[in-house]
């Protein structure tokens, strides 16, 4: 079993190598980066730009989670082969583990020597977790990971410029857009919710988002309702399974929150500090929704 990661392995370094590689993936997508859509641990820090003065930076994300929508959803050949030769043009390349294994959904890309992965999702209303392909393509070529909940970044997103050095040294700019609140607050929830204990992350980054908001968790639930996806059945599946996983203080959630945030010497108050902390944080949210 892969070892579980804590805030203590992120770092702004590694997070700005996949800033980058969603820069030079975005400047050679050509017309399909307009259905492209950054989900994960990126999203925070496009959400918030105005950081409360107390809050502590996001921690970050070691690889970058791409909505991929026409250019792997459709049956169609021509946006697939577009956006699978213009990223191999650039360097992109299928990631290998160290078994040897790859997967047509996990892509990577080398900058300044270190391995930045790329993972393309979409939501074709395929079994969740296989991987989709249009019909006409076979073999380890481009792909996608079906993730219930992926559409609804479609429907409800914000744009933010981006800028960085490309591969040559050239620093350029591009326009991506971004999961919004009610979207990635539902992915993250169902992440959470089948991954467990193997992703504490995905508490941490419901709790970050939701306590760092403008005007804190209250003023994420009056914008989360006026999203317009809110209405969505899964949307409202995912709140309730939210409301669960952060009953109480002796709950996953705030467990997985206090897990991520936690170094293995920190004593019982503090623990129990951040358990409370997550609680509170989601509950008020909740009760804000009505």
């Amino acid at each position: 079993m892969a070892e579980v990661m804590r805030a203590s392995d992120y770092d702004e370094y590694t997070t700005g190598l996949c800033e980058r590689a969603q820069l030079i993936l975005l400047k050679c997508a050509g017309p399909w980066n307009q259905r492209i859509f950054l989900a994960g641990g990126l999203v925070p820090r496009y959400l918030i730009k105005d950081w409360p003065e107390y809050a502590p930076p996001h921690v970050g994300t070691t690889d970058v989670d791409l909505i991929v929508g026409i250019a792997i959803a459709s049956d169609e050949s021509e946006p697939y082969d577009t956006l699978l030769r213009n990223i191999k043009a650039v360097g992109f390349r299928l990631f290998e583990d160290a078994g040897g294994e790859t997967c047509s959904f996990r892509w990577c890309v080398d900058i300044d020597g270190k391995t930045v992965i790329v993972e393309f999702l979409t939501e074709k209303g395929a079994e969740p977790g296989s991987i989709v392909r249009p019909r006409e393509h076979t073999g380890a070529k481009l792909g996608a990971f079906e993730t219930r909940g992926a559409n609804l970044a479609a429907s409800d997103y914000v744009e933010c410029e981006i800028s960085g050095l490309l591969l040559d040294g050239n620093e350029s700019f591009a326009t991506i857009r971004v999961a919004n609140l009610v979207p990635f607050i539902t992915l993250k929830t169902l992440a959470m919710h089948d991954r467990g204990l193997k992703k504490p992350e995905d508490a941490y980054d419901i709790v970050f988002v939701l306590k760092n908001w403008p005007g804190g968790p209250a003023s994420a639930a009056r914008a989360a309702l006026d999203s317009p996806v809110y209405g969505e059945d899964l949307v409202r599946e995912s709140l309730d399974l939210l409301a669960r996983h952060f009953g109480h203080t002796g709950m996953d959630g705030p467990g997985n929150y206090s897990k991520f945030l936690l170094d293995d010497d920190e004593d019982d108050e503090e623990e129990a500090r951040l358990r409370n902390e997550a609680v509170a944080v989601v509950n008020e949210f909740i009760a804000a929704l009505g």
